[in-house]
């Protein structure tokens, strides 16, 4: 038998090569489902820190008296991923105008 023969013939080390495919799909599957749970998490933090900010701001409590102090209360509802320590408000009307 010749050395290609021998080559295609041989079976040493096709365990690790079935566990070095099954390992990458496994570890991104992971990690993607790691990602998409810590995005959902923001995602409803903040969603959470807006309706409470908004409920803070409508209420007219003694808290929330202007733009900076609304924001500041929506940071501190906030439990999410890093925003940059910072959130803008937005004075633009809601909904479609009818006419």
């Amino acid at each position: 038998m010749n050395n290609a023969t021998r080559l295609v013939i041989c079976e040493k080390g096709s365990s690790a090569v079935e566990r070095g495919i099954i390992l990458s799909v496994f570890l991104s599957m992971l990690f993607g489902i790691i990602n998409v749970s810590m995005m959902l998490w923001t995602l409803a933090s903040l969603h959470y820190a807006a309706e409470t900010a908004a409920r803070c701001a409508s209420v007219a409590s003694s808290s929330c008296t202007s733009v900076s102090t609304i924001q500041a209360y929506a940071l501190s509802q906030y439990f999410g991923l890093s925003l940059g320590e910072q959130i803008r408000s937005s004075t633009r009307p809601l909904g479609a105008a009818i006419q």
